[in-house]
């Protein structure tokens, strides 16, 4: 009998005035003088990604046990929409205080990576989960085999070489002055040396994450002190390393993966995309069969013209 899969999905409504309120409180109480980039209001905002990002996976991943949002004390229109549908037992939220028990000290919270921390710990989560954004979406149909097979997650990314062995330390300090790096693909090389890869590192795009829930509980158990360092900063901070990443570093270490060049992804910037990138990149998505994931960044401020294309590509698409 095959192991039940569930999916993770992180969400919150910057919009609502409760929870603008509860970052503008803590904000003034840190001190800053102006908003931090890390708690720009676009990394909060909401746009009716999540609509879609759910309604892809009941389409297209039908195989998918439960699905658990979570959240900060909000309840998106989704799971009130699906409350009368066949569908209602099939998502579940979840709210922060559930998996912060016993760091109640570090809500709220405004952190992503904070949060990721602890998702293991969601009340009756499936070993085998995925994970993603509230603004990855699923674009045709996939198998339980695409992310899990026998004892293997299956992987879709690069190997990369990490910076501080591209250069010598005096031309690194040049250059990163001159050309900082993504903080993407920062984050991902300070994890892979937390596992010990200090040569290169595994890059994950913007797909969805294919997770062993007892990867990171059998990791955190034997490490609490990584866990409480991680989860202590309300907003991203460079001292954290990124949980999924870790998760995924791990299984390669024990040789627990398969490395997948079919399904790939398409990620969108609907703010910085010329509406002709957009249209672009959104005829390869239809066109090109083994392309089964999109991302869509900054749809909340994209143009009027750039949110109509990409919304109306979505209801044809998964509705």
């Amino acid at each position: 009998m095959r192991e039940p899969i569930d999916a993770v999905i992180t969400w919150v409504n910057g919009q609502d005035p409760y929870h603008a309120e509860k970052l503008a409180n803590y904000l003034a109480m840190a001190g800053f003088n102006r908003t931090p980039t890390t708690a720009a209001q676009t990394r909060f905002n909401e746009s009716g990604e999540l609509d879609y990002c759910v309604l892809s996976l009941l389409r297209f991943a039908p195989w998918i046990r439960t699905i658990f949002i979570v959240t900060d004390a909000q309840t998106p229109n989704i799971v009130k929409n699906l409350r009368n549908s066949p569908f209602s037992d099939r998502v579940r939220l979840i709210d922060h205080q559930e998996i912060f028990c016993g760091f109640e000290d570090c809500l709220p919270t405004f952190n992503s990576l904070s949060i990721e921390s602890v998702l293991w710990r969601i009340p009756g989560l499936a070993n085998n989960f995925l994970y993603l954004n509230d603004d990855f979406f699923i674009i045709r149909p996939v198998n339980p085999e695409d992310f899990f097979h026998t004892n293997n997650l299956i992987l879709r990314g690069k190997w990369k070489i990490q910076s501080r062995k591209k250069w010598p330390t005096f031309l690194q300090n040049r250059l990163s002055q001159l050309i900082p790096r993504g903080g993407h693909r920062a984050r991902q090389e300070i994890t892979a040396q937390l596992v010990g890869w200090e040569r290169y590192y595994y890059y994950l795009p913007h797909l969805p994450h294919p997770i062993r829930k007892s990867t990171l509980a059998d990791f955190f158990y034997k490490n609490p002190q990584l866990l409480a360092h991680n989860v202590q900063f309300p907003l991203r901070d460079n001292q954290q390393f990124w949980p999924i990443s870790l998760a995924q570093h791990m299984e390669i270490k024990h040789k627990r993966v398969i490395f997948d060049k079919n399904l790939r992804g398409i990620t969108l910037n609907a703010a910085s995309n010329s509406l002709l990138k957009l249209r672009y990149k959104l005829a390869v998505a239809d066109e090109t069969i083994n392309i089964a994931f999109l991302c869509i960044q900054s749809l909340d401020i994209a143009s009027k013209k750039a949110k109509k294309l990409l919304i109306d590509w979505l209801d044809k698409r998964i509705l």
